[in-house]
């Protein structure tokens, strides 16, 4: 898929079925979104399309000191304060050292961190759920944005950066500064 912002946010305005065509409920991986009252027979209250979210899909933990939250979903661990040291204090960057900043990010006992790719970022984006994502990430608003890995594909001078408001996604200039927050597999 190209990386082309409007794209993509098109396609998480109206599901990937529209840029995909329709999967199969059996091979389905795309999180349910919650809603359980139907409005209108086939809506997504009657359907239920999706995975079951696991129990408990954030955890915060502490290791060696330094808060992390673990996303049981994805599999990700993400550095927990944007205003800790594992987020550089929230002090911004621009693109290039905020993935050198999160290559050689040691913090919670590990060395494995890195910039998210755009696909990671806006896992973390959950319009149903918005406050609970942001009270685990530790933010005081669920207007956060922060830098992807992800180059646009048409204009590899900008890079896309995650919102986690109404358009999860957007772009600018690599040259601009923004937020890191890591993440590493678990």
């Amino acid at each position: 898929m190209a990386n082309d912002v409007r794209a993509i946010n098109d396609i998480y305005r109206n599901g990937l079925n529209a840029a995909y065509g329709e999967l199969p409920r059996s091979q389905n991986r795309l999180p349910k979104t919650g809603q359980t009252t139907s409005y209108q027979a086939g809506d997504d209250g009657d359907n239920q399309a999706g995975v079951s979210e696991p129990e408990i899909r954030f955890e915060i933990q502490t290791l060696s000191g330094d808060d992390v939250v673990i996303d049981h979903h994805t599999g990700l661990m993400w550095v927990r304060s944007r205003t800790s040291a594992g987020c550089n204090y929230g002090t911004k960057l621009d693109w290039s050292s905020g993935i050198t900043f999160c290559n050689d990010l040691v913090y919670a006992g590990f060395d494995d961190w890195r910039m998210p790719n755009l696909f990671e970022g806006i896992s973390l984006w959950d319009p149903v759920n918005e406050i609970l994502v942001s009270s685990f990430l530790g933010f005081t608003s669920s207007a956060y944005s922060f830098w992807s890995s992800t180059s646009r594909h048409s204009y590899t001078a900008n890079a896309l950066y995650v919102y986690l408001s109404y358009y999860p996604v957007n772009q600018t200039a690599k040259t601009n500064s923004y937020t890191v927050l890591p993440c590493r597999s678990i």
